[in-house]
């Protein structure tokens, strides 16, 4: 595949801006030039076509990266947005734009503190001396929680 010249133009929200010709020859997917050219490197989360213009969206934990095209021309614009380790850490915590596995892990590490925090409750329930402060640490957390629900759905 032949080089592609392109303009790039970076602003201080760190969107990258790209557009460039149709290269010459036979008609080509360009989804690995983008990922070798420009380093696109999430998976595609939308796609579609509108008459003459299409686009394709990738996403991943704290990154976008939006084509939009021309079907006739071939030409394309492309904007990619990088975030920092803070969006990646939230969008891993809430499993937003990652793989059916990430969902499963976080499943599983729920899970695994459900049964530590039981285990634990279960261990202060058997202890004599301890149980009746277990208890009234169980009802204030649970107490907490519930006023922590009502305060925010309000």
């Amino acid at each position: 595949m032949t080089p592609v010249s392109a303009s790039t133009a970076a602003s201080s929200a760190g969107r990258k801006r790209t557009s460039a010709p149709r290269p010459s020859g036979p008609r080509t997917s360009k989804r690995p030039k983008l990922r070798a050219t420009y380093g696109v490197k999430a998976d595609v989360a939308d796609h579609g076509i509108a008459g003459t213009q299409g686009s394709i969206a990738y996403k991943g934990p704290g990154y976008a990266a939006d084509l939009f095209f021309d079907v006739d021309t071939g030409a394309y614009e492309l904007a990619i947005e990088q975030q920092g380790l803070v969006a990646v850490l939230n969008d891993l915590h809430k499993g937003r734009d990652t793989a059916s596995s990430w969902n499963w892990a976080i499943d599983v590490a729920g899970g695994f503190l459900v049964l530590v925090a039981t285990t634990g409750l279960g261990i202060q329930l058997f202890l004599r001396k301890r149980r009746a402060r277990a208890l009234a640490m169980a009802a204030g957390g649970a107490g907490l929680a519930v006023l922590l629900m009502v305060l925010t759905t309000t």
